[in-house]
Parts: structure tokens; C-alpha cells; sequence
């Protein structure tokens, strides 16, 4: 059988405790052949980040990926790294994106 993983995102930028702006994106990650019974693995990250002035950006990104259920702790670990590295990525277009409009 024939799998995908999935990225996601959610970025929230706040103003004094409201949400201002929210945006998803999604992208599918490299097929892979797993058993029909299969495991999936998930992790969930998250950071905020105080912009000052009682504003706030959290960017939140999720990778689930499928495997062989022996293949659990393995998976879990390269979903961890995809997760930070996309982490990573989205945080800082979001801050550079930020300062070109005065944030």
C-alpha cells in the first residue's frame, strides 16, 4: 500500500490577546510503501514569539508520517526533525516578513 505524510501549518499573529490573522498551509510529504496495517507517526511543535507592544506571532506545525508499526520509533524521530526544520523555516520568513513592515 501506498502512503503520504502530510505537513501542516498554523501561523496566529495576536494584538493584545485577540487574533489579528490566522493562515494554514499544508504540503504533502514523499510517498512511501507500508504494510496495510500500518502505523502512523505525529508530532506536534509549536513556538510564540513576544513581538513586544502586546503582540504576539505562534507558528505551530504538525508532520505525520506512516510507517510499519516496528518502524514507530524511527519515524517518530525523522517527523521531530522535519517538524523543527519547518519550524525553523516558517519562523523566520514570518519575523523577516515582519520587520520589512516596521514589526
Amino acid at each position: 500500500m501506498i502512503a503520504n505524510g502530510r505537513a501542516t501549518i498554523e501561523i496566529e499573529e495576536k494584538v493584545a490577546g485577540k487574533v489579528t490573522a490566522r493562515k494554514y498551509g499544508s504540503k504533502r510529504l514523499q510517498e512511501v510503501e507500508v504494510p496495510d496495517k500500518h502505523a502512523e507517526a505525529r508530532v506536534d511543535i509549536a513556538h510564540t514569539k513576544n513581538l513586544g507592544n502586546y503582540e504576539s506571532l505562534r507558528i505551530g506545525v504538525s508532520v505525520s508520517l506512516p510507517c510499519a508499526p516496528e518502524d514507530v520509533e524511527l519515524t517518530v524521530e525523522r517527523a521531530k526533525q522535519l517538524s523543527e526544520t519547518y519550524l525553523a523555516k516558517f519562523l523566520g520568513e514570518a519575523l523577516g516578513a515582519k520587520r520589512e513592515v516596521g514589526w
